[in-house]
């Protein structure tokens, strides 16, 4: 008798060996995070495989209209695979709706040890809102489904509805990117102002840019060497510095931080 793990939605089924061959890959529809392909994850699972034999299973749902099996978890570990010409690799089934298919596989993907970045999760839950929206129907997904599985704030799905309804009320293309959007909406009002909220939602968006392009080296050169990466900050910035630094104290204000630097720091 086949067991099976309870998930929020749906169930997991027990691993199993299936053929490489049968599984079919569909990102636009389950890969929300990302669809390119990382040529270092894949050297990296090309070595595990060549230690152990094998790889954690993939995770496929099973199409109840052809059968066809899809991977919704561990593209990767499916172009390592088939580097090393294997037939056949450890799966799950997901048991399943399509829809309940979809938010396990963000719900996977986005979780914060993973690669994804805030931007990856932010565009996920964007990509939620405006590609799975029916006039007849409406939004295929709810806030909290959308907010739990692409890991962000309910108040920002709230944001991104409110958003996408506005630039389908003028007709506007809809973008694929939540920054995308948000340049979209707030820079081609009407009177070309931004409201408090608006800037927060820009800043937000802006602020998951620089993360996913130098959060993570900046956050370990401050752990390993914070007096060259104070000194890099003041050269770059130049005057702009100290304006940044009123910003760097009001957001630190709220945050848990022991300042023992001295009086005169640059930040």
């Amino acid at each position: 008798m086949t067991q099976h793990n309870q998930t929020t939605s749906g169930k997991l089924g027990k691993a199993q060996k299936i053929k490489l061959e049968n599984i079919y890959e569909q990102p636009d529809d389950f890969a929300l995070l990302r669809t390119e392909r990382n040529d270092e994850q894949v050297r990296q699972l090309i070595a595990a495989l060549e230690r152990r034999g094998d790889l954690d299973p993939i995770t496929v749902w099973v199409d109840p209209d052809t059968g066809n099996r899809h991977v919704i978890n561990g593209s990767h570990r499916i172009w390592a695979y088939k580097t090393k010409r294997r037939k056949l690799i450890a799966a799950r089934v997901f048991h399943g709706t399509r829809k309940q298919a979809r938010l396990h596989a963000l719900s996977v993907d986005a979780k914060p040890r993973l690669v994804a970045t805030q931007e990856d999760r932010l565009n996920a839950a964007w990509k939620l809102v405006s590609l799975f929206w029916q006039a007849d129907s409406g939004y295929e997904y709810s806030v909290k489904e959308t907010a739990g599985a692409a890991n962000v704030c309910g108040s920002t799905v709230d944001n991104m509805r409110k958003v996408f309804k506005r630039l389908r009320q003028r007709e506007e293309v809809i973008p694929q990117t939540w920054g995308a959007a948000l340049a979209r909406e707030y820079y081609t009002g009407e009177d070309g102002q931004l409201t408090d909220d608006q800037r927060d939602e820009m800043t937000k968006a802006e602020v998951a840019k620089l993360h996913a392009e130098i959060g993570q080296f900046l956050t370990k050169k401050a752990h390993t060497a914070p007096e060259a990466v104070g000194r890099f900050l003041a050269q770059a910035l130049g005057p702009n510095a100290w304006s940044i630094k009123r910003f760097m104290s009001d957001e630190a204000s709220s945050l848990e931080i022991i300042d023992d630097g001295p009086d005169d720091a640059p930040f």
